[in-house]
Order: structure tokens, then sequence, then C-alpha cells
């Protein structure tokens, strides 16, 4: 039996926002942040570019973490990466 694959993405059209976190992802690299109130976010990429030094993030909460869309998965596999501006605190 086969599967399907898809990705794409799309520009980000917002304001860019800040985020307060604890450690500095552009020297610890991807993975898991806390920020000033305590909320943890996954930072999946970072990026250099005209508009500055930003990550792409979501809120650990705001969705499962998985990423399947297996037909025998539980996930949608829909995942949304805002960009952000990163403030160490």
């Amino acid at each position: 039996m086969g599967y399907f694959h898809a990705s794409w993405s799309s520009p980000y059209e917002g304001k860019i926002e800040t985020l307060r976190l604890k450690r500095d992802p552009f020297k610890s690299g991807t993975g898991i942040y806390e920020d000033a109130d305590g909320v943890r976010w996954h930072v999946y990429g970072m990026q250099n570019s005209d508009a500055g030094r930003t990550v792409n993030a979501r809120r650990v909460d705001d969705a499962p973490d998985y990423y399947s869309t297996a037909s025998d998965g539980h996930a949608g596999g829909f995942h949304r990466w805002i960009p952000y501006y990163v403030e160490v605190v």
C-alpha cells in the first residue's frame, strides 16, 4: 500500500511579534523553548533576512507534537509556523 505526502508554504503577511525567550535559539538551535511568561514554544527554523533575524515557532500547547497524516494516525498534520523576532531575557 502506498502513501501520500504533501507540503506547502505561503508568505506570512502579518505583523512580526517578539518572543521573549530564556535562551537564544541562534546559539542553541531548534527545539523547545520557554518564554518569560512560562509559555513553551517549538522553534522550528531560524533565518537572517532583510527584515532581521527571526525564528519560525508555534506554541507547544496549540498543536499536538506529531506530524503524521498516515491513515492510521490521529493527526491532521497541519502546523502554522509564524515568524517571530527574539529577545533573550
